[in-house]
């Protein structure tokens, strides 16, 4: 099993986006593709489902990680090839959300466990911005982590938390790949510019791909059709660059565990 968890603590940098669409990549290339919903705002779970839900109207949530007495299941909607887990309002309530404690993290990274049950090739995460285990738990099961960032101050920052607590699991001796994936980039915007500039001189430059996200509709309108834009504008030059990247993310994944041997579950 192989996870990746996308992740900013700032919000409305397109975590959702991304996460979905690397899903959607992936289950494209042929993997048994799970997606999990970790944000209490549910918006991965609002797009794929077609409809405003609240935890209460749904079979399983993401929320029953923690209930070892569950009976988890997942489902496929729509024209999404991916399952999902679909995320809940209470999320929030979840033990060490908010203060991470050693108490809260042994219960999430058993949550995190349960997950290696199934057969599924690869679990995206979308998680929430706030920090918690919500936040680390996934990243607990290694892989890799994709930060967006929009190039503005903000953004930055909380991509400078991200890698911080990307470096909290590394010192816990998880290998933890890292991405940084620019996105909605304004191309009128000469301080967005020399962001995008700075980002790539960093210690981390060998992590900022190559790709720019611009700022446009396109992924938000593709994906509200529940499409992913390449399916959505097949001819758009953006439509290509989306899924030359989550191709990229999801075979820089696969070929690392090919060199690095088997998955640590065997």
């Amino acid at each position: 099993m192989k996870a990746i968890t996308v992740m900013n603590r700032k919000g409305g940098v397109g975590k959702t986006t991304i996460a979905l669409h690397l899903a959607a990549c992936a289950a494209e290339m042929g993997l048994k593709t799970l997606l999990v919903d970790m944000d209490s705002q549910c918006n991965a779970t609002t797009i794929v489902t077609r409809k405003v839900r609240k935890s209460s109207d749904l079979d399983i949530a993401v929320t029953d990680l923690w209930d070892e007495d569950s009976e988890l299941e997942f489902r496929k909607y729509g024209d999404f090839d991916f399952f999902i887990l679909p995320g809940s309002e209470h999320a929030v309530a979840v033990p060490g959300q908010g203060t991470v404690n050693p108490e809260g993290m042994r219960e999430a990274r058993m949550a995190m466990d349960r997950l290696r049950e199934f057969s599924f090739d690869l679990i995206v995460f979308d998680v929430p911005p706030a920090p918690g285990v919500l936040q680390l738990a996934p990243m607990l099961l290694g892989g890799v982590l994709v930060i967006p960032v929009i190039p503005d101050t903000l953004a930055v920052q909380g991509m400078v938390g991200a890698i911080r607590d990307r470096q909290m699991v590394l010192n816990s001796g998880v290998p933890l790949d890292m991405t940084i994936l620019i996105n909605k980039y304004k191309m009128t915007s000469a301080n967005q510019s020399r962001m995008i500039e700075m980002l790539r001189k960093t210690v981390h430059k060998d992590s900022v791909l190559p790709e720019v996200f611009t700022d446009r509709v396109l992924a938000p309108d593709a994906l509200r059709e529940g499409k992913a834009v390449w399916q959505y504008a097949p001819r758009d030059p953006g439509a290509s660059v989306w899924r030359r990247v989550c191709v990229r993310i999801v075979e820089n994944l696969l070929n690392k565990e090919v060199e690095g041997g088997e998955d640590q579950e065997g």
